[in-house]
């Protein structure tokens, strides 16, 4: 399924499935993804580590927040949560806009960062860490500018150029009416 990651990206999945064993979850998520990144090496560790994101107080926050304990081991792609397979193969997509041939590390955290409401993000703002500037020095080191990064946020958030009337109910509600 996943041919087109480089061989950072391929220690990061073997990291993310590490991190599932430890914690005793049924599927590799976001969570684990983001776990990964901070812990092995990779453009997207230096721009994690470097906005405050320690592998340590994620993996804390992880395990009291995220209880799912005891399950059986779970085989080949059937592993990855949906959203975290959305991830990766955004990654791709992220890699081939950027002229690259093959998806690295910073491709992940950018498509990580784009699905908001994935547990990565949310550990995220959990941590108070500006997530909008994580994705943004990403961006830049993928060889976007800082317009580029402000309007791909911006997308990725459902905002584009509309102004919301009631912000904080969209940040912290979803609309299931659809």
């Amino acid at each position: 399924m996943f041919l087109k990651f480089d061989e950072e990206v391929r220690r990061i999945l073997l990291g993310a499935k590490r991190e599932m064993k430890l914690l005793r979850h049924p599927y590799i998520g976001t969570e684990h993804l983001l776990i990964a990144l901070t812990q092995c090496d990779g453009v997207a560790k230096d721009i994690l580590l470097k906005n405050g994101v320690q592998a340590e107080k994620l993996l804390e926050l992880a395990k009291q927040l995220i209880v799912l304990g005891g399950a059986e081991e779970p085989d080949g792609q059937d592993s990855f949560s949906p959203m975290a397979r959305k991830v990766l193969l955004q990654s791709e997509q992220e890699a081939n806009a950027y002229g690259e041939r093959l998806a690295g590390t910073e491709d992940i955290l950018v498509a990580l960062i784009k699905e908001r409401m994935c547990l990565a993000v949310r550990l995220l703002n959990t941590l108070e860490i500006s997530v909008q500037k994580v994705f943004a020095d990403a961006v830049l080191i993928m060889g976007g500018d800082m317009a580029t990064a402000k309007a791909e946020f911006a997308m990725s958030r459902g905002k584009g150029n509309k102004k919301s009337s009631t912000p904080t109910l969209e940040q912290y509600s979803r609309d299931v009416t659809l």
